[in-house]
C-alpha cells in the first residue's frame, strides 16, 4: 500500500456483490427495502428499485423501508429510479421514485439513481424538488452527449463492467466528464472494483493514486457525515 494512499479506499459506489474482504475497499452495498442484510454489512444505499413493483405493493415496500431507515451504515437512498423497459408505467414509478428523491433531500443523503431509457424524466423529476441531495446516475453507459447534459444538471455518473467492454458508450462518455463527477462500481459484475479504477484510469490518462484521490475526496464531500 502506497503511504499517500493508505487513508484513500477503492470506492465500490454500488455494489450487489458479497461483502468485500480487501482492507483497501469501500462499498456501498445495495440493499432492497424489504429484504435482509447481508452479514459484515458495513455501508450500505437502501431504496426500492422500480423492478420491486413487480411483485410488491407500493405501500408494503414504503412500509418496509421506513422500517429499515434506523440500520447503522445507512450511506444512502437507492437505487431507486425510472424504468422504460419493464411492464409498470411511469405514471405508477414516478411516485415512488419522487418519494425516495425528497426522502434523501430530507436526510442529507445521496440519491443512486437506476435509469433505463428515462434521463428527461429523472432531470424533470430533480427540477420539481427544492434543494435536492446530491444525485448519482448509476451504471452510466449512455451517449456522451447524455452525460453532458446530465452533469449540466447536477448529477455525477457511476460507471461500472461497461467501461471494459470495447466501443461502449459509456468509454466514449467517461472521457468527456471531469474527474470530480466520477464515481466507480461494480454492481452485479464479475469485475473488482480494483479492474474498474484501473480500466478508469488508462481510459482517463490519470495515474491510479491520481484517481483514487479524486473519486475520493468527490466520496467524502458528498457522504459526509454518514461516512465516518
Amino acid at each position: 500500500m502506497h503511504p499517500m494512499n493508505s487513508n484513500i479506499p477503492y470506492i465500490d459506489l454500488h455494489t450487489h456483490q458479497p461483502v468485500s474482504r480487501d482492507t483497501e475497499v469501500l462499498q456501498i452495498v445495495n440493499l432492497m427495502a424489504g429484504n435482509n442484510p447481508p452479514e459484515d454489512l458495513r455501508y450500505f444505499s437502501l431504496g426500492i428499485h422500480p423492478w420491486q413493483l413487480l411483485q410488491e405493493k407500493e405501500t408494503r415496500l414504503e412500509f418496509a423501508m421506513i422500517r429499515q431507515l434506523e440500520m447503522s451504515g445507512l450511506a444512502a437512498i437507492g437505487e431507486a429510479g425510472l424504468d422504460k423497459a419493464i411492464g409498470i408505467t411511469l405514471r405508477e414509478q414516478i411516485p415512488v421514485f419522487r418519494m425516495q428523491a425528497d426522502l434523501a433531500a430530507a436526510m442529507h443523503l445521496p440519491l443512486i439513481v437506476h435509469a433505463v431509457k428515462s434521463y428527461a424524466e429523472i432531470i424533470e423529476v430533480r427540477k420539481e424538488i427544492t434543494d435536492p441531495s446530491p444525485w448519482i446516475i448509476h451504471g452510466f453507459n449512455g451517449h456522451p452527449q447524455m452525460a453532458n447534459q446530465l452533469v449540466q444538471q447536477g448529477f455525477y455518473l457511476s460507471f461500472g463492467h461497461a467501461l471494459t467492454i470495447p466501443g461502449s458508450k459509456a468509454s466514449a462518455a467517461i472521457k468527456n466528464v471531469s474527474p470530480d463527477r466520477i464515481f466507480l462500481e461494480t454492481d452485479e459484475s464479475n469485475f473488482t472494483i480494483r479492474e474498474i479504477y484501473h480500466q478508469a484510469s488508462v481510459m482517463l490518462g490519470l495515474k491510479l493514486e491520481d484517481l483514487r484521490n479524486l473519486v475520493g475526496a468527490s466520496f467524502k464531500q458528498l457522504f459526509r457525515p454518514a461516512i465516518s
